[in-house]
């Protein structure tokens, strides 16, 4: 929605090895071990096309062009149902 607004694209980023360089819990990097000395995991970051999100273009539709961009070998998602206003509890 802010990219539509405000006429900007949308930069996708696909970072890779993230989860094998801090597994969730860990308070600091893990290394690998290595022989003499460890190593640390490699972590990689892609950069993706700029999209441009259309006028009047819902923001699913956008998000299924970033998602796709990002890993094309995912299957083509379903659009998100619109979210329902919250109710009290009964």
């Amino acid at each position: 929605m802010i990219a539509q607004q405000h006429h900007i694209p949308i930069v996708p980023i696909r970072v890779i090895g993230t989860h094998g360089a801090m597994p969730p819990g860990r308070n600091w990097p893990k290394r690998l071990k290595g022989r003499f000395l460890s190593r640390r995991h490699k972590v990689e970051v892609h950069f993706g096309e700029p999209i441009w999100p259309a006028e009047g273009e819902h923001r699913n539709e956008v998000m299924q062009r970033v998602r796709a961009s990002i890993d094309p070998d995912l299957p083509e998602a379903a659009p998100a149902a619109e979210p329902r206003p919250l109710t009290p509890a009964a």
